[in-house]
């Protein structure tokens, strides 16, 4: 009786280890193509939270260049990301966007929720000529759909994304160097221009959305 017991036990156990796995496959699965299962209060949550975030991070920008910094010494190395560290700003860290002498920013976020991917690039242009070297950009890749459509609407922009063939965006990290390149939005009128907008590209290997911030607008 109690072998029985005991086996049945294991049995119990082996289901439920069995469904654990098939739902966290599905969770992760779906998670990962950048849709997830999000309410429309959870979409709007992250969108909000991303919008704000890209703007603290854009008043930091004008921040130092108040304090004279120039566009090339902006420095956005910080804890938790690699690849920023900017050899023309000063070593007071009065240019640095993530210290307290320069823009004071507290964090370097990672949105992990969205399963994306944050970058400050310089190598794309938003605003004049597209001959004209890149703008300042805070970038984020693999935003869910939902919450893309959540950003726009924020925004006032009256698409969910704009489809795009143009050339793919290339995230080059912001070392204080700026490079020519097309704007994430020239496809679409309804974003042309936008110092803010999500948008769907292809970033070299595949379609999905993109949310876009200037930080400067050269």
């Amino acid at each position: 009786m109690k072998f029985s017991q005991r086996g049945n036990a294991i049995v119990y156990i082996l289901i439920a280890v069995a469904l654990f796995g098939a739902l966290t496959y599905v969770f992760i699965k779906g998670a990962k193509t950048g849709q997830g299962n999000l309410t429309t209060q959870q979409s709007k949550m992250l969108g909000d939270e991303l919008v704000s975030y890209s703007n603290t991070i854009a008043r930091a920008v004008d921040r130092v260049r108040n304090k004279g910094c120039s566009e090339n010494q902006i420095n956005f190395v910080a804890s938790g990301n690699t690849g920023y560290a900017n050899g023309t700003a000063p070593s007071d860290n009065s240019c640095d966007i993530f210290h307290a002498s320069g823009g004071a920013v507290t964090t370097w976020q990672t949105f992990s929720t969205l399963l994306g991917t944050p970058y400050i690039i310089g190598t794309h242009t938003i605003h004049g000529s597209l001959s004209a070297s890149g703008d300042l950009l805070f970038v984020y890749d693999n935003v869910p759909s939902s919450a893309c459509t959540a950003i726009n609407r924020q925004l006032g922009i009256d698409i969910s994304s704009a489809s795009s063939d143009a050339t793919a965006i290339t995230y080059t990290k912001f070392i204080g160097a700026f490079a020519n390149g097309a704007a994430p939005n020239d496809v679409d009128a309804k974003v042309q221009n936008k110092l803010s907008a999500c948008v769907y590209m292809s970033d070299g290997a595949m379609l999905k959305n993109i949310y876009y911030r200037v930080l400067l607008d050269r």
